[in-house]
């Protein structure tokens, strides 16, 4: 099950005659099949993306029997890739903020990006605008930092 929308696009005036239903959160609820979500912060966590996975494995490694004795146990995520390890996200799947952002923009935003170029409800005939919807406005950094040769 994934992340329902809580608007659709019909009423819109740019969505003309488009009837999209909303889910049964009636339902859902009954079913005890709704969890609220609190946006992740991302304050300070380039640090994080930063820190070495060694320097993340030699302290579980280094921490290992004091956590055994309080019966803490556990271990990293990694990617399927690479086998790196994933720090980002609710699950930790992701490895980078840059993918952590762009999934969570369209996960709970439903935005299409240049990671997730797919809307993410792609109703056929419901799709109004082209994707992806945001892009990253990268700046020559050369072209300001030259004259300072």
């Amino acid at each position: 099950m994934g992340v329902h929308d809580l608007y659709t696009i019909q009423g819109r005036s740019d969505a003309p005659g488009r009837i999209l239903g909303q889910p049964d959160f009636a339902t859902a609820l009954a079913q005890n099949n709704v969890i609220f979500r609190i946006p992740t912060p991302v304050f300070s966590l380039g640090l994080v993306e930063a820190t070495p996975d060694q320097a993340l494995i030699d302290n579980l490694n280094s921490t290992a029997k004091a956590r055994a004795a309080l019966g803490i146990a556990g271990s990293f995520n990694t990617s399927g890739n690479n086998g790196t390890i994933a720090c980002f996200a609710w699950k930790a799947q992701n490895k980078s903020l840059f993918v952590f952002s762009g999934e969570a923009y369209n996960v709970e935003m439903g935005v299409a990006n240049e990671l997730f170029l797919n809307e993410r409800s792609a109703v056929p005939g419901c799709v109004f605008n082209a994707a992806p919807e945001d892009r990253t406005h990268a700046v020559n950094e050369w072209r300001y930092h030259r004259h300072c040769l």
